[in-house]
């Protein structure tokens, strides 16, 4: 099957392309995005309880077979303004990510040291202004996670 989709793709087709993004996609498998509505995220941004907070966390993080993360509550957690989405939205932030990445990979841009931001920003939520799916500062650092890391997930009360 793969000499014929070589062969198709010597001219350049438009199924070539077609058949090279399904393969490509049933090799990586469909991007899962936390729902506003399921996130308890309704459009006045309403943060919600502690306990609901780490069931969206671990939800999202439990999406990453095989990566190791451990969720805390901070009591001297002092919000700030999210830096992540400062231009279109001020919101403030309750959740701290810790990423332990790779340093040696070569496709990792910017790694994830630590990042304080906002729960939309840490699940991925889609963004203001009918943005796309995003990947959030959680699945940057499962991502970007060494062999054997931990990724530390620290919640504001």
């Amino acid at each position: 099957m793969s000499a014929r989709i070589l062969d198709l793709n010597t001219g350049g087709s438009r199924i070539a392309r077609m058949c090279t993004a399904a393969f490509s996609w049933a090799r990586r498998g469909p991007v899962t995005i936390p729902d506003r509505a399921a996130a308890g995220l309704g459009p006045d941004d309403l943060m919600p309880e502690l306990a609901a907070r780490v069931r969206l966390l671990e939800q999202t993080a439990a999406r990453w077979p095989g990566r190791r993360f451990e969720i805390a509550t901070d009591p001297a957690f002092a919000p700030i303004e999210c830096s992540w989405c400062r231009p279109e939205r001020e919101r403030i932030t309750s959740v701290r990510v810790w990423g332990d990445p790779d340093l040696r990979r070569p496709d990792v841009f910017r790694p994830l040291d630590v990042v304080a931001v906002c729960l939309q920003c840490a699940l991925g939520t889609p963004g203001c202004g009918g943005r796309g799916p995003r990947l959030g500062a959680l699945g940057q650092a499962l991502a970007e996670l060494r062999l054997g890391g931990l990724v530390r997930i620290e919640v504001c009360e």
